[in-house]
C-alpha cells in the first residue's frame, strides 16, 4: 500500500495489514472499513515522511490533532506496528517534526523507543534539514520529479528511511545495477532497444546522481552547522 519503489522492497506494511486491523461500520447504508487508530496514524506519518518529506503543515497537523483527540490511542500497539512493518524510521521522523514544531502530545517515551539508532553523517544532515521548521514550511523538500535533482532527492530520502543498514545497501545496489523494470517503471521505457540504450547511458546517469547527492549533502550540512549554538525559530500552534 506505500507504493514506493524502493522503501517498498525492505517493509511488510502489506495489504493484509490492514484488513487485520480495521473494524466496520455503515454510513448512508454503506460499509465502511475503518483501519484502527494506531495504524491509521502509522500511514499518516509514513505518507509524511516517504512522500512529502515533512514539507506539508496540512499533514502535520493532521499528525497533531489525531494524538490529541483520541485519549484511548494505545501507543504500545502503535510502536509494535511501526516494529513489526519495520517502518520505524518514517515514523518516527514524522512524530519528531510534530512534537517540535507544533507541540504534538505524542509520549516522548514513544519517541525516543522509535528513535533510529546509528545514524550516520549523511542521513543527520537530510533529517536536520527536513525537520527545519521554515524549511518545512516554505516546503524547501517538496522535490519536484520532472528534474533529475529531484527524482534523485525524491529516491536518496526514500533510501534513507529504510530501516535495516542492509536493507539499504541492497536497495542502492538495486538502483545502481536496475533490472529492466526499472526502467519501464521510472523513466516508462519501451522496447527492447529502448532499454538497451538506458544500460548505456546508466553509468552517466549514476554519476550525476551521486554528484546531486554529494552536494545536496553539502548544502545541508553548511545549513545545519550555521543553525548549531543557535536557538532556531519554531512554528507552534
Amino acid at each position: 500500500p506505500v507504493g514506493k519503489k524502493l522503501f517498498d522492497r525492505t517493509t511488510c506494511m502489506t495489504t493484509g495489514l490492514f484488513q487485520e486491523y480495521s473494524s466496520s461500520c455503515h454510513i448512508d447504508g454503506r460499509l465502511v472499513v475503518i483501519p484502527a487508530p494506531e495504524l491509521h496514524l502509522a500511514y499518516l506519518c509514513v505518507h509524511l515522511s516517504l512522500q512529502h518529506h515533512l514539507a506539508s503543515l496540512n499533514w502535520l497537523y493532521d499528525i497533531r490533532q489525531f494524538a490529541a483527540v483520541s485519549p484511548s490511542f494505545d501507543w504500545n500497539l502503535f510502536v509494535r506496528l511501526a516494529r513489526m512493518c519495520r517502518i520505524e524510521r518514517a515514523v518516527w521522523l514524522s512524530i519528531h517534526a510534530a512534537r517540535t514544531n507544533l507541540d504534538a502530545p505524542i509520549p516522548p517515551v514513544v519517541e525516543q523507543e522509535l528513535r533510529p539508532l546509528g545514524r550516520n553523517w549523511v542521513a543527520t544532515n537530510w533529517f536536520a534539514s527536513q525537520l527545519d521548521a521554515g524549511n518545512i514550511i516554505a516546503r524547501v523538500h517538496h522535490y519536484r520529479q520532472r528534474c533529475l535533482p529531484g527524482k534523485v532527492s525524491r529516491m536518496f530520502s526514500e533510501v534513507l528511511l529504510i530501516d535495516r543498514s542492509g536493507d539499504r545497501w541492497r536497495c542502492i545496489a538495486w538502483w545502481l545495477a536496475p533490472d529492466p523494470m526499472f526502467f519501464r517503471t521510472s523513466y516508462r521505457v519501451r522496447g527492447t532497444w529502448r532499454i538497451a540504450l538506458c544500460y548505456l547511458l546508466h553509468p552517466l546517469m549514476i554519476l550525476a546522481m551521486t554528484t546531486a547527492v554529494c552536494m545536496l549533502t553539502i548544502k545541508y550540512a553548511l545549513e545545519r552547522s550555521r543553525h548549531t549554538g543557535i536557538r532556531r525559530w519554531q512554528w507552534k500552534n
